[in-house]
């Protein structure tokens, strides 16, 4: 189901997708799916703080 909805999103016109999380899990299975130009980057943190520093990064 994961790489439908992928696979829907690359549809649409989406080409940048970021992983948020503690370990970057999704990004090497993204690279095997995405065709190149597609942006696949992952933000990690392992705190509140750490979580905090990369919503800002986002600009959420």
């Amino acid at each position: 189901r994961w790489c439908e909805i992928i696979t829907r999103m690359l549809a649409e016109g989406i080409d940048a997708f970021v992983e948020v999380g503690p370990k970057p899990v999704l990004k090497g299975m993204m690279k095997k799916i995405v065709p190149r130009g597609v942006k696949v980057t992952s933000l990690q943190f392992d705190s509140p703080e750490g979580l905090e520093k990369v919503v800002r990064k986002l600009g959420l």
